[in-house]
């Protein structure tokens, strides 16, 4: 139990009557630059982006752009982002439609709806959350018999953050009161009898008369909720959350919900000393943690300092300290985690023993010329060994064994740095391990 459970209901009893402004206001003041909205750009979402366009017009919105959403409602997010000057952030799973057809089969949503909703939607949201500390959610009371208990504020343990749902206690009539009174945009589709609006493929419209406005989705499934909203318990509150778009996958079993995660991998940069590879690494670790991906850097000076300070840089030496990253790496890539390694890693066999053992193992061959390399040199190492007076120095007198079929080359001489580093987040992409660039 956190310290912030504790103080659950006497914040719900205080904000129980309150107005949502009241709720927001509190929010932007408690979690500053920490706190997100998530919205499908449904109307209790439009409500909460105006009121907080006036009171805390910075927060970050999060939208969960799964591939599959109307081409109505894609047009409505461009409408409102331009007329709210909306912070907004377009989070998409981690692989494409196309992709999730290949690799669990054609229309997954019509067989496994869960599994789909939690690929497309709770998984890339979970991941997003990671940079947030609170999170505003559209829930309301009158939506579905499963959302009458849904409390002003709660504690989302699943997301380690504290969850709001400012306009609770509002009733369609209200919502829509405020968005004809401040002549808001919204979803035409709502003009068509769909009252809950998701992707296209598990949206029908319903009755007008229909007293469960979320009776259009899933239709054919004992499916009510995406995920985003699972059922958790805290102190003093019982709370209906809902799980649906983010980059973790969980599906149920049983009683027990078993996460998906992110696949580990490795990226092995290997080049001459001035190649470009710690400079490349630091801007691929700058991307990738951008993309809420888990990543961590290995660099070769670094990891000197402290993993291998007892080595030096014979032969020996040298195997062992590339024996002892492989091994960090493995662990890493074993448990999710995105590996990005930059080492001289002169011998091809050490290199060969790094990708028996790794899971998704990518090397990246960071090819440079020997002038290009003693240019960048600002320690004066090169000139040091081209004198004599530095022995064993890779590339000079001791050998350096190219990769014969790296899944990559980088000619760090030739491109510039954004173009090797988007190459090597393309192929990343295309391997389907890390997720396509969010739009903000």
């Amino acid at each position: 139990m956190t310290v912030f459970e504790d103080q659950l209901s006497e914040l719900n009893a205080s904000f129980e009557d309150a107005y949502p402004q009241e709720v927001l206001r509190w929010a932007a003041e408690s979690f500053g630059d920490r706190l997100a909205v998530v919205t499908s750009f449904q109307p209790t979402g439009i409500v909460t982006m105006h009121m907080l366009s006036e009171i805390a017009p910075k927060t970050t919105v999060l939208t969960l752009d799964t591939g599959l959403l109307f081409p109505e409602t894609y047009a409505l997010m461009d409408e409102l982002e331009q007329r709210l000057n909306l912070r907004l952030i377009r989070v998409r799973p981690n692989q494409t439609v196309e992709q999730q057809s290949r690799t669990h089969g054609a229309n997954l949503w019509e067989h496994d709806p869960d599994k789909c909703c939690n690929m497309r939607k709770t998984i890339p949201l979970g991941r997003v959350l990671g940079g947030y500390d609170a999170w505003i959610t559209g829930l309301r009371r009158d939506q579905s018999n499963g959302r009458r208990a849904t409390p002003m504020v709660s504690w989302d343990s699943k997301n380690g953050k504290v969850k709001l749902s400012p306009l609770a206690t509002w009733n369609e009539e209200m919502i829509w009161a405020y968005i004809h009174a401040h002549e808001l945009p919204y979803n035409p589709l709502h003009d068509q009898n769909y009252s809950s609006i998701g992707c296209y493929p598990c949206t029908q419209p319903v009755a007008p008369d229909s007293p469960d406005k979320r009776a259009g989705r899933w239709s054919g499934h004992v499916k009510t909720e995406c995920g985003i909203h699972v059922a958790t318990e805290n102190s003093g509150t019982h709370v209906t959350t809902e799980n649906s778009d983010i980059h973790m996958t969980t599906e149920n079993k049983g009683d027990t919900i078993v996460a998906e995660r992110q696949q580990g991998f490795t990226l092995w940069l290997t080049g001459l000393s001035g190649a470009g590879k710690t400079t490349i690494s630091v801007a691929l670790e700058q991307e990738l943690r951008a993309r809420e991906v888990y990543i961590e850097r290995l660099d070769g000076d670094t990891v000197r300092e402290g993993l291998t300070r007892d080595l030096g840089f014979s032969k020996e030496d040298r195997d062992k300290n590339i024996e002892r990253v492989t091994y960090v790496a493995k662990l890493l890539s074993r448990n999710g985690v995105g590996v990005v390694a930059a080492f001289i890693s002169p011998y091809r066999e050490a290199r060969q023993k790094a990708r028996e053992q790794i899971n998704n193992f990518i090397e990246v061959y960071v090819d440079a010329s020997l002038e290009v390399c003693a240019g960048r040199d600002v320690k004066g190492l090169y000139a040091k060994a081209f004198a004599g007076e530095l022995k064993g120095f890779t590339g000079v007198d001791d050998p350096y064994e190219a990769p014969e079929s790296p899944e990559l080359v980088i000619h760090s001489g030739q491109e510039t740095l954004e173009e090797s580093v988007g190459r090597i987040l393309q192929y990343l992409e295309q391997r389907a391990l890390i997720p396509a660039a969010v739009t903000a």
